[in-house]
């Protein structure tokens, strides 16, 4: 058993019907922590009965996959790590148990939300990009960004993790806990944060009541990204994160042998 179920254990079940609609969050505030296991428990120890864990067919723990996409250059890669107001990512992305694939397209706005739009996939759900995929990821940067244009995209990197989601309809608040996370390009392959949990917080507010309480037991959030994370540890001549002093202390990345 991960410890992390022990976090959940007393957690009432939430049904994935809660998990959509509001409480989808599809524009939020999302605010990001690497965390060690002991801390997400201190975290589990501090929820109230208001909150639920998401439970699907009796499994609390669900398996998500994100299939990346990027310029040649990692021109999107670049613009995250440089911190560019207009900056957004693309991705195909599996969640749980579900056969479903969704297209998903994030954007920052400049009050620093996170909007989320997303297309469900026909065919095979992790197969590239179609010319009709790409006229509505197109558009809908021009409606967001105006005057942005998509540059050719290619798959980049492949992310796959464990997740548990837990639920605050009160406060419209989501906490996701991700372990196990793989990461994979065409060249190399490791475990990302082997030995630590990485933790969002999302809400509708900015300081919203669950980043108070995280805040009050010592955790400080920071600016990491998975993907940009994954990125500059596996792919040679990429720009080295900046957030990497804030990372000391955790194991970034476990090389693994590339798997054909």
């Amino acid at each position: 058993m991960h410890s992390l179920d022990e976090v959940v254990a007393r957690l009432e079940s939430a049904p994935l019907e809660d998990a959509v609609g509001d409480a989808a969050l599809l524009r939020r505030h999302d605010h990001k922590f690497v965390i060690s296991p002991e801390q997400a428990m201190a975290v589990g120890r501090n929820l109230n009965s208001d909150w639920r864990v998401l439970e699907v067919d009796g499994r609390r723990a669900h398996q998500y996959r994100s299939h990346y996409f990027d310029t040649l250059d990692f021109a999107l890669f670049r613009a995250h790590v440089q911190g560019r107001r207009r900056r957004y990512k693309v991705r195909v992305r599996s969640q749980g148990e579900s056969t479903n694939t969704w297209l998903e397209l994030k954007t920052k706005t400049d009050r620093s939300e996170t909007n989320k739009l997303r297309w469900l996939r026909d065919g095979d759900g992790f197969a590239d990009l179609t010319t009709i995929e790409r006229s509505h990821l197109a558009t809908a940067l021009d409606t967001v960004y105006g005057s942005l244009v998509l540059p050719p995209l290619v798959a980049s990197l492949d992310l796959r993790y464990m997740r548990r989601t837990l639920i605050n309809s009160q406060t419209n608040e989501r906490i996701t806990m991700d372990v196990d996370l793989i990461a994979a390009t065409a060249g190399a392959t490791g475990d990302l944060f082997p030995d630590a949990v990485v933790m969002e917080i999302k809400s509708s507010t900015e300081n919203g009541p669950a980043l108070v309480d995280v805040r009050k037991i010592g955790l400080r959030p920071m600016r990491v990204s998975k993907y940009c994370v994954a990125v500059s540890s596996l792919v040679p001549g990429a720009s080295p994160m900046p957030l990497r002093d804030a990372l000391r202390g955790h194991q970034v990345l476990r090389s693994k042998p590339l798997v054909a």
